[in-house]
């Protein structure tokens, strides 16, 4: 299975992390632009390419859920499950309500066949979305998916 990648708007969020006082509007940080290119990589499914990246994000900054997840994602989507599923425990453990590591370490548990556990995924997921979301519907699809394949 794929693992989904709910669609970033990279330019909003480049225009939204400006520089301080005695820089432009537009001036953006090393780190944060290190970050971008890296979730441009994870979007575009270069995820060999966007690991080295992201591990020097969380060295630098080691309570960057987001980094984690994306490495998590990444390394799912390289078939290295064990790994992805402790990069998707830590962003969780930094918050447990990460829409997007709540998603991903749902969709790794159904690819393991643990459907109590990415069940418990969709429930956080429906705690951190009062009003729904995204990540929500996706996991909630393919959890049905997954037990009409399995004659559940």
């Amino acid at each position: 299975m794929r693992f989904a990648i709910v669609p970033l708007f990279i330019f909003a969020i480049c225009l939204v992390l400006g520089g301080g006082p005695g820089q432009p509007a537009n001036a953006m940080s090393e780190e944060k632009k290190e970050f971008l290119k890296a979730e441009a990589l994870v979007e575009m499914g270069d995820y060999r390419s966007a690991i080295p990246i992201l591990e020097r994000v969380v060295e630098r900054d080691p309570k960057q859920a987001t980094a984690y997840d994306y490495l998590g994602l990444s390394y799912a989507n390289l078939g290295q499950l064990e790994k992805a599923h402790g990069f998707f425990q830590q962003a969780l453990v930094i918050d447990n309500g990460h829409r997007g590591a709540n998603l991903h370490m749902g969709q790794l548990y159904l690819q393991t066949d643990n459907l109590p556990q990415a069940e418990a995924r969709l429930e956080a997921l429906d705690k951190a979305c009062l009003l729904g979301c995204e990540e929500y519907t996706a996991l909630k699809v393919q959890i049905q998916s997954y037990k009409t394949k399995k004659g559940m």
